[in-house]
């Protein structure tokens, strides 16, 4: 199917059209054949109008990515940093926000709509500028089929109007100024005209005056050619606004300011659109004036549990959500009193959609709102994989990956490391939007790429698998990729439950494939370096994990998904545990500090004592409660009369006789872990179950009893 982007890097006002794979759905999701999505001229055009230079300092500014350059500054690897920085400048960025369409499949768990029904679509990493699209169940509404699908797909911003109007606690009758007509501004005084209230608008553009007048608004104002606040005043004989909604979009601090004079007493300002916010004391003072922002088109807007997991807000104290206020937008269609043909300018097709930015950038197109049609949409419902380039004949040395999720860590830490080993060919790449798939397909020689997994599984030219979903995926995929005779390397953790450690260990030992977990840091330059000094017997290590305050909406943290971090992280460090003890781990003992509200899953301050069967004691403190100025990761190992500490694996003090200090470039491993799986691969090596998921799921239950607990293998 083809869809719209824009990269960084792209020139100003550059947008691509590109072959994507339809997108994967879930539960509670369903898949829509596009027929119409909106382009804003305001919106959309503050996007593609920024030049390269902008949207790389935008890039390097976001919270993500500043975190990324001071884990480098503090202690992580330049050269992942770079890569961090690389991928995000290339990556397509989607385009679009609001749609409409028709549905063609849906997830087990949707209820109140069928396939074949019409429905409109919100939310701007899911109604995209797109032939096919998922959406999630609290992010789509039907719509009934006398509403042409054109109209329906203006919802979201209608709805964003709808819920400003609410903040502003109007009642009927009362007045409302509206700064700024764009498609916002628009949108927002029908509803209100629709709602009974005495609507004024306001803009500079006489184009968007003579629009809104002819809506029904009685009461308009040229900003450009009268004094704003003396003119409101006087039209409402000095008593001033019930309320203004700001829908404007500017620099200039005098609109917000203004919006606050033209109130009356004990009026209401509510700021929709982004204004510069340098607000004076004395009219909020004066007239006790209420200043409020509105997010979103209502509650549920940027939580993941309401937008992405489809948990709903009870009605009896949420009354009007996202998806009720859609609703309500759906209802003013069907009943003909929100019109928003006079709004549309012109359509393009998809094809079309460069010429359609040009002309928003070039000022060409006049009209507030565009759309982008679509046709025969329903028939690419079913195109999950695309093919990029012809099949290249494989070498015997040749070792083809397929990848199974192209997430962050994949695309930043992996990729760069395979591409330099000859070894490997990527010759498959699934992940579940298909985006992140076919950004990386140019610049890693990937012939193919999916939204379903199953398709690289059954690729003949796949020799072995990168597994690196979300971690609850990952036990049932690696199954599914032993007895389809691949060879798996996946990412940790290898299992959340018993059950799945000893399903996938008895997959690997029927199918006589390599399996191997990404527990990298075992083959760190400097770890190697101290294996060979350690003494004959037992060790002692003390592991310290700084990992600083993680955001408790993180998906790592959450218990079905993640696992938390002791399941979701900390295996990587009882790997290391027995590789340096050379032993079996034989009992844990774990304790943590339990905050109001946390589980053992979902919290991530705590110590784990590991035994060994050669009487090694290895201990992991695990934490948020320092400091990031301090190293991440610290190791420190005795054995017969020596202390190795190995801190953030660039620095490497050993006391014996006398101290000796190495410095490095920060390296945890992450390469030279794929040589050794091509060894497993070719055979030159055996595969050896992993012991350490088995310490973390020990660890966990003895978390939740209190007590040591004996590890055991489980059945296989």
């Amino acid at each position: 199917m083809k869809q719209i982007f824009r990269r960084v890097i792209d020139g100003k006002g550059k947008v691509l059209v590109k072959d994507v794979p339809v997108p994967a759905f879930g539960s509670k999701e369903i898949l829509v054949a596009n027929k119409f999505s909106l382009i804003s001229s305001g919106t959309e055009s503050s996007t593609v109008r920024k030049t390269p230079s902008e949207l790389v300092k935008q890039t390097l500014q976001d919270p993500w990515m500043r975190n990324a350059v001071k884990k480098m500054v503090l202690g992580g690897s330049f050269d992942s940093t770079v890569n961090i920085i690389s991928q995000e400048l290339t990556m397509l960025r989607v385009l679009g926000y609001s749609s409409a369409g028709v549905v063609v499949n849906k997830g087990s768990e949707v209820a109140g709509v069928e396939i074949g029904d019409h429905v409109a679509c919100a939310g701007a990493n899911y109604a995209n500028h797109a032939e096919v699209i998922r959406v999630p169940q609290n992010l789509f509404v039907t719509v009934d089929k006398t509403v042409p699908l054109s109209e329906a797909a203006f919802i979201r911003v209608a709805a964003i109007g709808m819920h400003g109007l609410r903040r502003a606690k109007l009642e009927f009758g009362e007045s409302v100024g509206i700064i700024g007509l764009g498609l916002l501004g628009q949108l927002t005084a029908q509803i209100a005209l629709s709602a009974g209230m005495d609507v004024y608008g306001m803009d500079v553009v006489p184009s968007r005056l003579d629009l809104v007048s002819k809506a029904g608004v009685k009461h308009v104002v040229n900003v450009a050619e009268d004094n704003l606040v003396d003119r409101i005043l006087m039209m409402t004989d000095g008593l001033g606004l019930d309320s203004v909604i700001i829908c404007a979009a500017s620099k200039d601090k005098s609109i917000a300011n203004n919006a606050m004079k033209m109130c009356r007493k004990q009026g209401r300002v509510v700021a929709v659109g982004i204004v510069r916010m340098d607000l004076e004391r004395m009219p909020f003072f004066v007239n006790e004036l209420d200043f409020r922002f509105s997010r979103g088109h209502g509650p549920g807007a940027r939580d993941d549990n309401y937008e992405i997991k489809g948990m709903d807000y009870p009605y009896g104290y949420v009354r009007w959500t996202e998806k009720r206020n859609m609703e309500e937008v759906a209802r003013l269609m069907a009943e003909g009193r929100l019109s928003v043909t006079p709004l549309i300018g012109e359509v393009f097709s998809i094809d079309e959609a460069p010429v359609a930015y040009e002309k928003i950038l070039s000022g060409q197109m006049q009209s507030v709102a565009s759309l982008i049609e679509y046709k025969d949409t329903e028939i690419k419902a079913q195109q999950r994989s695309i093919s990029l380039a012809p099949a290249v004949p494989k070498t015997s040395e040749e070792v083809r990956l397929g990848l199974i999720g192209c997430g962050n860590f994949v695309r930043t830490v992996h990729l760069p490391n395979l591409a330099k080993i000859k070894a490997y060919r990527i010759q498959n790449a699934a992940s579940a939007t298909g985006i992140t798939a076919s950004s990386l397909a140019t610049k890693y020689g990937i012939g193919s790429v999916s939204t379903d997994y199953r398709e690289v599984l059954s690729d003949k030219n796949v020799d072995a698998v990168v597994v690196a979903m979300r971690h609850n995926q990952h036990a049932a995929i690696a199954c599914e990729a032993a007895e389809a005779g691949k060879h798996v390397f996946m990412e940790k953790p290898m299992a959340l439950t018993l059950h799945e450690y000893a399903a996938v260990a008895a997959a690997i030992e029927k199918n006589k494939v390599a399996f191997m977990v990404g527990y990298n840091r075992r083959y760190a330059p400097l770890v190697a370096k101290v294996k060979k000094q350690l003494a004959p017997g037992p060790v002692i290590v003390d592991y310290q994990v700084n990992v600083g305050r993680i955001p408790t909406n993180h998906w790592t943290l959450d218990p079905v998904e993640g696992g938390g971090r002791l399941l979701g992280e900390s295996d990587h460090f009882f790997d290391l545990f027995c590789y340096l003890a050379a032993a079996k781990p034989v009992r844990v003992y774990g304790q943590c500090i339990m905050a109001e509200g946390e589980t053992v899953k979902t919290q991530y301050n705590f110590t784990v004592v590991t035994t060994f069967d050669n009487s090694s004691i290895c201990t992991l403190t695990y934490t948020g409660l320092g400091n990031t100025l301090a190293p991440k990761e610290t190791v420190r190992i005795f054995s017969g009369g020596r202390i190795f500490t190995i801190t953030d694996y660039k620095e490497l003090v050993i006391v014996d006789k006398k101290q000796v200090r190495t410095k490095t470039r920060a390296d945890k491993g992450h390469f030279d872990e794929w040589h050794e799986f091509l060894s497993l691969v070719r055979g030159e090596k055996q595969t050896e179950l992993p012991l350490a998921p088995l310490c973390a799921l020990y660890a966990v239950e003895s978390l939740n009893s209190g007590k040591a607990v004996d590890i055991q293998m489980p059945a296989i």
